[in-house]
């Protein structure tokens, strides 16, 4: 109470308060499309005949170079040229493309019978929804793997200084030192030395598997993805010819122009090697263009490059046993029963 007496004096001799008339500085709108500026847009708003219904403070921005890019990221996206079955464990029909055709991402023209080629793709593995979370652990898996790790400085026990004691521990009136290696003193050893060490994580198997999975399911989705019988088959002689062939100022025709060409063609890892030699050969000189086979191509990969182009082998390897949780033999015949072993065994009899 004594406290709170001495305070009143005090407080009563502080002024009143009295609300300081400032200019309304408008804040952060909400509208999507409008910007509120505290004097620029005020201003330009007093000039424009005032609207009912909204502040004088408020400016709309022009919208042309927005549908503008809206417009570009429309185009950048590809055609789609799948459908998705009713069932979504059934394949999915994928009609073929040709990189001998004018036009690569667009359907291979129909044939003499009038009917169009298509491969099944298992809905296993390329209808798979999106896992961002997924994705994410694969990307940062395979980036820690390229880490190098091969830092190293010196230690107290490798820097060039001997091990003699500066001065005597006691005797002197001054403070205790060692030796002139150590990290206090101007050109003693670090601290904490850096040192060689592996910077790569574990990822289970089954989880860059689904990684895979999920990428090549996105890359479907967004009309990214097509399918060719054979990568040889326009049998380029060099690296214009498969330049011309592969970028065009038209996305829609051709992959894209030349200088954002960026496709990853992926190979079965069955195919003869000089026909892999032959195609590597002219388009490893182009900018944006990486070859690999399904062994090692990785989820990072796929979503590196922005178009995937898959040879039907490839199709074939991603679909087997590489990528599918098939069942034991074990397992398969215990799940047939007395007599169907019995006759699988005169069979194989």
């Amino acid at each position: 109470m004594k406290a709170a007496a001495r305070l009143a004096p005090r407080l009563s001799s502080v002024g009143a308060f009295r609300p300081v008339a400032r200019a309304a500085v408008a804040g952060p709108s909400s509208l999507r499309f409008a910007s509120t500026d505290a004097a620029a847009a005020a201003s330009s708003a007093a000039a424009s005949p005032a609207t009912p219904g909204l502040p004088t403070n408020l400016a709309f921005e022009d919208l042309t170079s927005a549908r503008a890019q809206v417009r570009l990221s429309l185009l950048s996206r590809g055609e789609v040229l799948h459908r998705l079955p009713s069932d979504p464990y059934e394949p999915i029909a994928h009609p073929l493309s040709s990189l001998a055709s004018p036009t690569p991402t667009a359907p291979e023209p129909v044939a003499p019978n009038g009917i169009p080629r298509a491969v099944a793709l298992p809905a296993e593995v390329f209808g798979r929804p999106l896992r961002k979370d997924i994705l994410h652990r694969n990307v940062v898996w395979y980036l820690s793997t390229l880490r190098q790790g091969t830092q190293h400085t010196k230690t107290r026990a490798t820097v060039a200084y001997s091990g003699k004691k500066i001065q005597p521990q006691k005797g002197t009136g001054r403070a205790r030192v060692g030796d002139r290696s150590s990290g206090t003193r101007r050109g003693g050893a670090p601290i904490f030395p850096l040192h060689n060490r592996d910077h790569a994580q574990d990822l289970p198997r089954k989880v860059r598997e689904l990684g895979l999975r999920t990428a090549l399911s996105s890359k479907l989705a967004g009309g990214l993805l097509r399918v060719v019988e054979n990568l040889n088959e326009a049998e380029w002689k060099g690296t214009n010819a498969a330049r011309r062939a592969l970028a065009d100022d038209r996305e829609t025709l051709r992959f894209g122009p030349s200088k954002d060409v960026s496709i990853l063609f992926i190979h079965s890892p069955f195919k003869p090697a000089d026909e892999v030699n032959e195609f590597w050969r002219v388009v490893r000189n182009i900018p944006g263009v990486e070859l690999l086979p399904t062994d090692e191509v990785v989820a990072y990969d796929v979503l590196k490059y922005r178009w995937v182009v898959l040879e039907a082998g490839a199709v074939d390897a991603l679909s087997g046993s590489g990528l599918e949780f098939e069942f034991e033999p074990e397992v398969e015949e215990l799940e047939l029963g007395g007599d169907a072993v019995a006759e699988q065994a005169e069979v194989k009899a």
